[in-house]
């Protein structure tokens, strides 16, 4: 997650105080703080409890599994991780870059990160096309 603020922060850097000349403050503005918001919401998707379920000797419900690597019940839509080594509701992957799985409780920041990163990338390339070929 460190490692990936950073490059956020470096790529962003470079490319507003190296390329886009002073004379254009809201693009920089723009370009600055569409970033920093991605790293914000990279630091609330790696913060964020994912939807960590609690162990069950015993199922709850009728449709509740066996997990035999978690040693647990549990039920549908629960997944255990082995990254992590937790079980996990609404397990979606685990993600490298923010180095925490992805479930039902982070969702909503994972894909804010990710749309804000795009955007932020986005603009990164139309500002330094414009620049460098002008």
């Amino acid at each position: 997650m460190v490692v990936t603020a950073v490059t956020v922060s470096v790529i962003t850097a470079l490319v507003y105080h190296v390329v886009v000349p002073h004379s254009y403050p809201l693009l920089k503005l723009a370009g600055v703080g569409l970033a920093a918001l991605s790293v914000v919401f990279l630091l609330c998707t790696a913060l964020a409890d994912p939807g960590v379920f609690k162990r069950h000797p015993q199922p709850l419900g009728p449709d509740w599994t066996y997990a035999e690597f978690a040693d647990s019940y549990r039920p549908p839509g629960t997944i255990y991780c082995h990254m992590t080594k937790v079980l996990i509701e609404g397990y979606d992957h685990f993600c490298p870059w923010s180095g925490t799985v992805i479930g039902k409780k982070n969702m909503i920041w994972f894909q804010l990160w990710v749309s804000t990163l795009v955007l932020a990338l986005l603009l990164d390339f139309v500002l330094l096309s414009a620049f460098l070929a002008g």
